[in-house]
């Protein structure tokens, strides 16, 4: 019942940024300042945890063949740990959507100083060749740990 529920959110949270796509760019507006850029993202603390995510995700496997030597896991929990962590933000986040989807980031944008147009959030679009703004590559090896 629960995973049914969080579905419907996350089904109607897409269709809402489907129908209003003005939400992403205002969203993205309030950490924008001209003449500076994004300030937030330059902030000693983000920038660490941007920095720390490749460290925290490698972490994944090896907590799990670590804790599989250990014998605090199972074999097939640790290989379920291995597939969702090199299947998730490996291959599908970081690969195959963030290099085919086309989306160009906020910084690239004509409004935030760029040269790039807007695209709706969902939908593909051909403003970036490689290493995309879709789907985050940060964020998904963030929930992954």
């Amino acid at each position: 019942m629960r995973a049914v529920l969080v579905f419907c959110a996350a089904a109607l949270l897409g269709a809402l940024f489907i129908a209003v796509p003005e939400i992403d760019r205002s969203v993205a507006a309030l950490g924008y300042r001209p003449g500076a850029g994004f300030v937030l993202g330059q902030a000693a603390p983000f920038q660490f945890l941007h920095d720390a995510v490749p460290f925290l995700v490698a972490l994944i496997p090896l907590g799990a063949i670590g804790f599989w030597l250990a014998r605090r896991v199972t074999g097939r929990e640790a290989a379920f740990l291995l597939l969702a962590v090199g299947l998730g933000p490996g291959l599908l986040a970081n690969t195959i959507l963030k290099d085919n989807w086309g989306r160009a980031r906020p910084s690239h944008l004509s409004e935030f100083g760029g040269t790039k147009s807007f695209s709706p959030p969902l939908i593909p679009a051909d403003q970036c060749p490689k290493n995309c703004a879709f789907v985050s590559g940060d964020a998904a090896g963030g929930f992954a740990f």
